[in-house]
């Protein structure tokens, strides 16, 4: 294992162990809304993006509420398993009607806890991913290009009810203002379904602490990989923090001017012209070193209710 994939292996096990609550007894639920996926095979991806989607107005509107599993079917094509409203109807009532959430008999036999089966969602799978050559296969994949994937079959496969398409629920418009030093102004817009965010680590709230645990690790030689989850401190950026660097104004070296009719140097200010129902916001945890190593930020986003 090379020193980035140990890094990676770190990060990835500290934040698998604060989502799932490490340490804390977690009580079994089971009803309407409470069903999992059975994994089909480094499936998480797909898994944890449905269950997300399904938690949302708009789908659950679409494809369960107002949708019954037998008018889906009347009105999908000749071959009912190849159609994505079709198989996204029987995947909501799957998740949604508490049908398949109940206890099996038999108890956890490492944990002794009560489970339930689940539901292997592999006829969905099969016609999301038609096509694809990395969904369709049984490797790990990205959980943000997936949602934009699925999203943009959901949109195809409404095209001739958009007013029933659940994926304008995720749609915003984005304004690009770009000033050159001629004064002259243009504008880029563009519709898009995530807010893609840089992370400042110099906005980091608790840069006391972490100033003394780099310095402990450098007094006693240690390292990362032989300490807790627990002992290891990590950034703690804000939010806002984080949006901020959205709308600040950004220098665009060499920017070729058609006013002065060569390059020059402008400034760049992005902002929203229109507001989702559901905001999805992309984190940018991974960055380029030198030699263009990627390396994944390790740090917790610091969230408030609003």
């Amino acid at each position: 294992m090379t020193t980035a994939e140990r890094e990676l292996d770190q990060n990835t096990n500290f934040d698998w162990n604060r989502i799932q609550e490490s340490g804390k007894e977690l009580v079994p639920v089971f009803g309407p809304g409470y069903t999992g996926l059975v994994n089909l095979g480094n499936s998480c991806y797909l898994a944890a993006t449905m269950q997300i989607l399904f938690s949302t107005h708009s789908f659950i509107s679409r494809y369960f509420s107002h949708q019954s599993l037998k008018l889906a079917f009347e009105m999908a094509p000749a071959d009912p398993t190849l159609d994505i409203n079709m198989q996204l109807t029987k995947l909501g009532h799957g998740l949604l009607s508490g049908k398949y959430s109940i206890p099996v008999a038999e108890k956890d036999v490492a944990t002794g806890d009560v489970r339930q089966e689940g539901i292997p969602p592999r006829m969905f799978k099969s016609v999301v991913a038609a096509g694809h050559a990395e969904f369709s296969s049984m490797r790990q994949q990205d959980a943000l290009d997936f949602f934009l994937h699925l999203l943009d079959k959901v949109e195809r496969g409404n095209n001739m009810r958009p007013d029933l398409d659940p994926s304008r629920s995720f749609k915003f418009g984005v304004e690009e203002k770009i000033l050159c030093s001629s004064g002259k102004v243009s504008y880029n817009k563009r519709d898009d379904c995530i807010l893609s965010l840089n992370i400042p680590l110099q906005e980091a709230t608790n840069k006391d602490e972490l100033e003394a645990f780099n310095n402990q690790k450098a007094d006693k030689g240690l390292e990362e990989d032989n300490m807790s989850t627990d002992e290891i401190v990590r950034p703690r950026v804000p939010l806002e923090a984080c949006l901020a660097t959205f709308s600040s104004p950004e220098q665009i070296l060499d920017y070729y001017s058609t006013a002065l009719k060569g390059k020059t140097t402008a400034i760049k200010t992005t902002s929203l012209t229109s507001f989702p129902d559901y905001l999805v916001l992309h984190m940018r945890k991974f960055v380029m070193e030198a030699g263009w190593v990627p390396k994944k930020l390790g740090l917790f986003r610091k969230l408030q209710s609003f």
